[in-house]
């Protein structure tokens, strides 16, 4: 039932005349209707959908445009976001794969540049031993012909002797003199028989 004011539309006002009829109307029962009720309900009806199809108009054009655009943009901020979410992770997946390569490419570059050292260390190693050695066998060589270079001066210093004390010996044995050419001769003779002994 609407009320408005003093007025009630269930229960309209009786008009002058008229209430006996109506009272009668009531007193029969509630099976007959009210044609003015039932025109109030049409017309209830009518404006509400009246008032609901002007507001809805009302609403299209002020705020659901603005509704339906906050709506979109919300959806498009939210694709975004899982789009720059996507690629983030993409760049972040390709980033770490390029790290791991070039850490792995570190690595076998460290692995060879260490192989590279162990095998430059060798063969300073090596050429160093080989140096030594060949110093030590020119250093031997050396001390071997000083050695013999000193025995053959001496042999020879005391063969000069041995045939000057000869000559002496010889000298005095024979009681005369010896002449250059003889004492020459008799050093060479001495120096042939000394040598074939040694």
């Amino acid at each position: 039932m609407l009320a408005f004011g003093n007025l009630s539309l269930a229960n309209p006002p009786a008009r002058p005349g008229a209430s006996e009829p109506a009272a009668a109307a009531e007193g029969k029962g509630a099976s007959e209707k009210n044609p003015v009720t039932e025109e109030l309900h049409r017309g209830t009806f009518v404006v509400t959908i009246l008032i609901f199809l002007i507001l809805f108009l009302i609403l299209s054009k002020t705020a659901w445009k603005p509704i339906m655009i906050g709506l979109q943009n919300r959806e498009h901020a939210i694709r975004d976001s899982i789009e720059a979410a996507k690629k983030a992770k993409e760049d972040a997946d390709r980033t770490t794969k390029e790290l791991e390569a070039k850490m792995a490419e570190a690595q076998r570059q460290a692995g060879q540049q260490l192989l590279q050292a162990k095998a430059d260390a060798q063969k300073i190693a090596d050429a160093m031993r080989v140096q030594a050695e060949s110093d030590a066998a020119a250093l031997k060589d050396r001390t071997l012909r000083e050695i013999d270079a000193a025995k053959q001066q001496a042999v020879s210093e005391i063969n000069t002797h041995a045939a000057e004390l000869g000559t002496a010996v010889a000298r005095k044995i024979l009681q005369r003199n010896v002449t250059a050419d003889d004492q020459q001769r008799l050093v060479d003779e001495s120096l042939a028989e000394m040598a074939s002994k040694n």
